[in-house]
């Protein structure tokens, strides 16, 4: 621990962007951990930021205090840190037997215009930063090509980094030194695919391959279109169902929208089989809904039941708040239609 107690001494000061802990050993204890500088009355601290279920907490410590927490998380409570900071990059990682490693790599230096922002209520830094023209935000409508984010769509704007944030969890729990292999069941618009494939694959720089499914032939199609002019060549959409969907030589991870509160028996089956396979393996799963925890927890039936219980086993609930974007949109809509017929251009 002496060569991590030395690194975080370093690192610990004004040029820090951000430390992350994940792939926690105990989830009641704490999910992940994210520690940034702050100035508190113009004295330098560090803030720490614990995600434990659907809570978040946040305790200032001192430099000496930061480092002798980071060390406890490290040797009790976490696997992996990431480390972020300006001209430098790190990555800490504990093995089963408790080896810790640490690997540093240099970066360029962006040169910054005016000071950082140290700020304690300073807005909320995001995997995709606003003002930062991404690709596929901007061919999905989300940004525009200047990168600011389009006013109906800042809660999807939102959402998509809440779900980077997910990916981020169990970055060291996908495979490393080959392909990783990810089937997106029932991907619809794909804003959260795209979303997936951008960071894993563009900021991660991970060698993956994702395939969207989907029933809707249409949205298919703009999808392929738009990965195509992109140049994601490890993206693909594909028209199928779960039932008749079959892969060669294993996935790694599913991400799927659950939908059940609608479904035929036919669906719940294929659904469970889908859900109950990630179960049995252990492997990673990353499912949507629109149900509420409490719907969750009180199911209708069995062939709810058998599925919901599975899925608040291996998965951390978390709760997405915000407006209906299509609720705003329509809203605006309704609004610009107004001002046409008042001024008699309708």
């Amino acid at each position: 621990m002496d060569e991590l107690r030395e690194f975080f001494l370093q690192v610990l000061n004004e040029d820090l962007i951000q430390i992350t802990l994940s792939g926690t050993r105990d989830r009641k204890r704490a999910e992940k951990v994210k520690v940034r500088p702050v100035l508190l009355k113009g004295t330098l601290s560090f803030q720490e930021t614990l995600y434990r279920e659907t809570k978040v907490y946040h305790v200032n410590y001192e430099k000496e205090e930061a480092v002798e927490k980071l060390l406890e998380y490290i040797k009790t409570l976490f696997r992996q840190a990431q480390v972020a900071a300006l001209g430098e990059e790190a990555t800490v990682l504990v093995s089963k037997k408790g080896a810790v490693s640490l690997k540093r790599r240099r970066k360029e230096v962006q040169q910054e215009t005016g000071e950082r922002d140290l700020a304690h209520n300073r807005a909320r830094r995001y995997i995709l930063p606003e003002g930062e023209p991404v690709d596929f935000l901007v061919g999905l409508g989300v940004q525009t090509p200047q990168g600011q984010v389009v006013r109906s769509k800042y809660d999807k704007f939102r959402q998509i980094n809440r779900y980077l944030e997910f990916i981020e969890d169990i970055l060291d729990k996908l495979p490393s030194g080959r392909q990783v292999r990810i089937i997106d069941f029932g991907c619809g618009k794909s804003y959260l695919t795209f979303a997936m494939y951008y960071y894993l694959h563009q900021v991660q720089r991970r060698d993956i391959r994702v395939t969207g499914l989907d029933l809707k032939a249409d949205v298919i199609a703009r999808c392929s279109a738009l990965a195509a002019e992109l140049g994601y060549e490890g993206l693909d959409f594909q028209v199928g169902d779960i039932g008749s969907w079959q892969e060669e030589g294993g996935v790694d991870m599913v991400v799927s929208l659950h939908a059940c509160d609608r479904a035929t028996d036919y669906a719940l089956e294929k659904v469970y089989n889908v859900i109950d396979s990630r179960y049995i393996s252990k492997k990673p799963l990353i499912a949507t809904t629109n149900l509420t925890l409490e719907q969750l927890r009180n199911p209708k039936d069995v062939s709810h039941a058998r599925i919901y219980g599975r899925l608040l086993e291996m998965c951390v609930p978390v709760r997405f708040t915000g407006g209906d974007f299509r609720k705003i949109t329509a809203q605006q809509k309704m609004e610009r239609l107004k001002k046409l017929i008042d001024r008699g251009e309708c």
